[in-house]
């Protein structure tokens, strides 16, 4: 077998930080901020209470 048949498939890690206030919201994006810009998903939470649920499009990009 070759290298490509024997390795195990790769999986990015998740973080998931959750904040009560803007200001460790805030917080959290600067301390993050080594991260790519699109690894960091920021959710509105007037689109939940919207909705009811979370969805892909309602996430933001920050």
């Amino acid at each position: 077998m070759n290298e490509a048949e024997t390795r195990q498939p790769t999986r990015r890690p998740r973080i998931l930080f959750l904040a009560d206030r803007n200001i460790l919201a805030n917080q959290a994006f600067i301390d993050f901020s080594a991260f790519p810009a699109d690894a960091l998903v920021r959710i509105d939470p007037e689109a939940i209470a919207k909705k009811g649920k979370v969805a892909r499009i309602l996430a933001k990009h920050c």
